[in-house]
């Protein structure tokens, strides 16, 4: 291990870098529930199950949902932080297991409370698994560089292109 390594493994976070990487995080969170719910998954999930809101009250609760996006990035942030991870791959498979585990104990807690369809619940715990994952990775790789030039871009795009793709689905008439 070069010292460049050790100095980053044993550097503290400062907080202007914890707000930076959290803010980027949540906006490709964002991005990617934007891709996956408004694009990916409309025509797949039966939207009309009983319990689940109509989606004009869904779109309206968005903020709440997005708040959440927020909070679960922090927790995530603080967790990789304080557990010193500080590379792209060591923060995916931490993201990794983290949305297995916190997906996996939604699907039961929802099942066991909800009466919605298995596959719908199953579908949203994969996604916090996919979700957690890009979480993961984003922070390790912005927690690792000192520059975030080129995250900040790679974050861009990749909300932009969700956004399009999403909306593309959206019309296609399938």
């Amino acid at each position: 291990m070069s010292s460049l390594e050790r100095d980053l493994l044993v550097s503290p976070i400062t907080r202007k870098r914890f707000v930076h990487v959290t803010l980027l995080t949540w906006i490709a969170n964002i991005g990617l529930d934007f891709l996956l719910n408004a694009g990916v998954l409309a025509r797949v999930i039966d939207w009309k199950q009983p319990g689940l809101l109509t989606p004009t009250q869904m779109f309206q609760r968005i903020p709440l949902g997005y708040l959440s996006f927020l909070l679960t990035t922090i927790l995530m942030v603080w967790l990789i932080a304080r557990m010193e991870v500080r590379e792209l791959r060591a923060g995916l498979i931490f993201g990794m297991k983290f949305g297995a585990l916190t997906g996996a104990a939604g699907f039961l807690g929802l099942l066991s409370i909800l009466d919605l369809k298995a596959g719908t619940l199953g579908i949203w715990s994969a996604e916090t698994v996919l979700t957690c994952t890009l979480q993961g990775a984003i922070i390790g790789y912005g927690l690792a560089k000192a520059n975030l030039r080129r995250l900040v871009l790679t974050v861009l795009a990749f909300f932009a292109a969700s956004i399009l793709v999403a909306a593309i689905l959206q019309n296609l008439r399938i």
